[in-house]
């Protein structure tokens, strides 16, 4: 099952790059280096905190709509690859109890529009069964469906109130599967460790300008990189020779 993401960001990049890893998070909070131990060496959940101006809707429906600052949080898992792309986060607005916490999921634009995305929680016993390839009682997984809210040009994003059960499995959870559909029928499934996923959903946020330089660094890395998978093709359909595997830019 594990493969079938493999070979699919394979096919879209040829490398994989997990944004929130230990050596992009410069400055991290004490949660971000309990779960650097819990995940032997690597933060795959990493949470971040930003200010931001959002519409506050009156219960009276007569009151116009009022523009409040307030601090939102995102606690994310993000995989990265010269042609695709999947995160997953859950958001909290600090002082805005009544929204609860939102879950969304990022995924290529290849993924189907309908019916969407599947997400279930597996505890580590569970885990251990699809590795064996043995089978898992559906009925003893709480299955999340979602559909798409939204697409631009290279993703589609799904957005819904994060039930407290959902929330709660993750916390005790070991993976999270998600499942999309591509448009030739195609099940891809997405494992998502939840290796120090509490750790960062409770603790303090890492250093937001650490996090975006790191990630702005990763984001050239792959333009670069992509950039010359490109050419490569280029070159290889043109007849031309192929540059030196030694040459190519370092991931």
């Amino acid at each position: 099952m594990t493969g079938r993401w493999g070979q699919f960001m394979r096919r879209n990049g040829l490398a994989v790059l997990t944004i929130a890893c230990s050596s992009l998070l410069v400055g991290g909070a004490a949660a971000q280096d309990k779960a650097k131990k819990d995940d032997k060496g690597q933060v795959a959940w990493v949470k971040v905190c930003k200010e931001a101006m959002i519409t506050h809707l009156p219960k009276d429906k007569d009151a116009k709509p009022t523009q409040q600052k307030k601090e939102i949080c995102r606690t994310r898992f993000e995989q990265l690859a010269p042609f695709a792309a999947m995160s997953i986060q859950i958001q909290q607005i600090k002082g805005v109890d009544e929204l609860g916490l939102l879950v969304s999921f990022s995924l290529p634009q290849q993924m189907a529009i309908k019916p969407g995305i599947l997400a279930a929680v597996y505890t580590a016993s569970q885990w251990d069964l699809v590795q064996k390839k043995k089978e898992v009682d559906k009925k003893d997984l709480k299955i999340l469906k979602v559909g798409y809210t939204r697409c631009g040009p290279s993703s589609c994003d799904a957005e819904v109130p994060a039930p407290k059960e959902l929330i709660a499995d993750m916390r005790k959870g070991s993976v999270m599967l998600i499942k999309s559909f591509r448009g030739d029928g195609q099940v891809i499934e997405v494992p998502v460790s939840l290796a120090g996923f509490s750790s960062a959903l409770d603790g303090k946020a890492t250093d937001l300008a650490a996090y975006e330089k790191a990630r702005a660094l990763a984001l050239k890395a792959l333009s670069a990189r992509r950039n010359q998978i490109l050419a490569e093709e280029r070159a290889r359909r043109a007849g031309a020779d192929i540059p030196d595997p030694k040459a190519r830019v370092k991931q």
